[in-house]
């Protein structure tokens, strides 16, 4: 959920919660459904326009909604809720969606000695996932206070959240936005170029990273020191109908078809009568535009695999794969590296027990090998005492 500013203006007298609280009411019906289980909420700053006490205690009120249903949830400060780096000591932000807000969740990770940068946990899909949810200014101090958590969880994939990383390289004098390739039409920030260097580039657990601050949405992929792709996404409404109405965007993970499904919606406009609905808020009650609904493709287990790798499972025992009347059985996993010849002389035991082994014999004929799920070249090869009868089985 970007940038809910306008909907918080304490200090003109301008406050409405209820776009707001009705995604929440959104979010809260749909935890724990199996067709849309939502088991995160991620807040990404500018929750006030003014960061006035006014602003706050309203916003304190919404977030109690999410709170009184234990459901899970990070927030960021954006430079519309207070100023100055993560040094800044206490504020109004801090005083309410501070980390002692999190003290019953059961997703809170921990914070850093400042407060405003903070390390939430939730469980999905059968596996843990860590989210960083950072100051619009963090120091290095933070930097290094999250790089120490990733460490600390150092089988975890890592999303990133903060106000200010990746801009749209394209206006909002472009409507509909679809300029240039929507796969591609962000770049790094200056804010944003810190925060790859101090903490996504070296750290292969990050994949994903999502900001507000500018607008309109786009997104880019970067690779990082270990040639993985990181996701970099922007969103931010609040230059739409009623400063985005509380919009969220959600991430459907999808990790059979290795797809990462995106789309956005306005809860607060589809809770209401079409027949009510005005022209813009028409327009928004889910945006189809390719910046707001697109699939991004991720091979979660390859992506993974360099600090998460899928164990090998141990090889059966030649008893429990042999079958009655068995006359050889060859294992070629051990025997060299997947795609090698076997050298002359080379013998694979006959792991039935009646003694027919393979050996090696390089005649200049060659012969295709079924060897762990790969097929490899072989010179010719012969038995000793080969069966006219029975099953011969290769592993």
């Amino acid at each position: 959920m970007p940038d809910t500013q306008f909907l918080y203006w304490g200090s003109q007298d301008s406050v409405d919660r209820t776009p707001q609280e009705e995604s929440f009411r959104y979010i809260i019906d749909n935890s724990g459904n199996p067709d849309l289980n939502i088991v995160f909420m991620a807040h990404l700053g500018d929750m006030t326009q003014d960061a006035d006490p006014s602003s706050f205690e309203e916003v304190d009120k919404a977030f109690a909604l999410l709170d009184a249903h234990g459901a899970a949830y990070s927030v960021v400060a954006g430079n519309h809720d207070l100023s100055g780096d993560d040094t800044r000591g206490d504020t109004t932000y801090l005083r309410t969606m501070g980390p002692r807000r999190f003290k019953k969740s059961r997703t809170f990770a921990g914070a850093d000695a400042t407060g405003y940068n903070t390390a939430h946990i939730f469980q999905a899909a059968g596996r843990s996932w860590l989210l960083l949810a950072l100051d619009w200014r963090t120091t290095d101090q933070g930097f290094a206070w999250a790089n120490e958590v990733i460490r600390a969880h150092a089988k975890m994939p890592v999303i990133i959240t903060t106000h200010d990383m990746v801009w749209s390289t394209y206006d909002d004098n472009v409507f509909p936005y679809e300029s240039g390739d929507p796969e591609n039409n962000a770049g790094l920030s200056e804010h944003g170029q810190k925060v790859w260097d101090e903490l996504v580039e070296d750290n292969d657990q990050v994949f994903l990273t999502v900001n507000g601050h500018y607008w309109p949405p786009g997104r880019t992929t970067k690779k990082n020191a270990a040639g993985n792709d990181v996701h970099l996404h922007l969103a931010n409404y609040q230059n739409r109908y009623f400063g985005g109405g509380g919009m969220i965007r959600l991430y459907h993970f999808d990790l059979a078809r290795d797809t990462i499904d995106v789309e956005t919606i306005n809860p607060w406009v589809l809770a209401q009568d079409p027949a009510s609905r005005n022209e813009l808020a028409a327009e928004l009650s889910r945006v189809s535009g390719p910046v707001d609904n697109f699939s991004v493709p991720v091979d979660f287990e390859k992506r993974f695999s360099g600090f998460d790798p899928v164990p090998v499972r141990p090889a059966r025992p030649a008893a429990r794969v042999l079958v009655k009347g068995t006359q050889a059985y060859w294992r070629f996993d051990g025997q060299g590296a997947d795609g090698t010849a076997l050298s002359e002389g080379h013998r694979v035991r006959d792991l039935s027990g009646r003694g027919n082994d393979l050996t090696v014999v390089v005649t200049g004929v060659t012969i295709a090998v079924w060897r762990r799920h790969s097929w490899v070249r072989a010179s010719t090869v012969r038995s000793s005492g080969w069966p006219r009868h029975g099953p011969l089985i290769v592993g």
